[in-house]
Parts: structure tokens; sequence; C-alpha cells
């Protein structure tokens, strides 16, 4: 909003001003990446209230590190072939911001999983 009128590109402002209240209201899951011996990146979203400590003590334990000998049981999530809706529609603006918000916090080429357990092996 900030350009000239004839410089503002209409269909990103208004598909802003669709998502910004979305993105307010939006709840950030805790989430994991696991890199196993072949470089093979595992990521999916935990809750909270399943594990035996919150998420924000392994930050604080090990900050940006990873924990060794973990490992997680889990169903592969295959997702079917997605559609596309207009960006003008609020749906679609979701479906754009959703699709925004994966590529941002999981790496390109990882595989999606539904955790039922990680766990970590005693040495």
């Amino acid at each position: 909003m900030a350009k000239p009128k004839g410089q503002r590109d209409l269909v990103s402002i208004q598909t802003l001003n669709n998502v910004i209240p979305f993105l307010k209201k939006l709840e950030v899951p805790s989430a994991f990446i696991l890199e196993t011996d072949h470089g093979t990146q595992l990521v999916g979203t935990l809750k909270d209230e399943g594990m035996q400590e919150p998420i924000s003590t392994y930050y604080f334990k090990h900050g940006t590190a990873g924990l060794n000998g973990t490992f997680i049981i889990g169903i592969k999530e295959e997702p079917a072939i997605g559609f596309t809706l207009p960006e003008e529609q609020v749906f679609g603006a979701s479906q754009a911001a959703a699709q925004a918000l994966s590529s941002m916090f999981f790496p390109a080429g990882s595989i999606k999983l539904t955790p039922i357990a990680i766990f970590r092996k005693l040495f």
C-alpha cells in the first residue's frame, strides 16, 4: 500500500488482506525434523500433551542441536493429488497460506510423518 496507486499489485494486496486475519488466529504446532543416517529428513508435527516434557524444555536443554539415538515409529503421509482454488477466494487464499507455511517450516524433499512414538536408545 506504500507504493503509488499505479504500481500496486491489487491481487496481492487483496490476498494479504484476506490472509492476515487468518494468520493472526493461526496456532503453529510444534514440529520435528529427524535426519536419518542416510541424510533423509523426516518431518511432522507434535502434540505437546503427548510429550513427557513440554517441547520448550528440549530447546532450553539442547538449543539448536539434535538428539542422538532418536527413533520414530510413524505413518508416512502420502498427499492426494491437490487442487487449486482461485486466490481471490478466501479458501484459495487459505490454501496458498497453508502451502507457504508448510514450505517455510519443512525442508523441500522431506518425508512427512504422523508420529506414533518417538523414543531414544539409551547407551
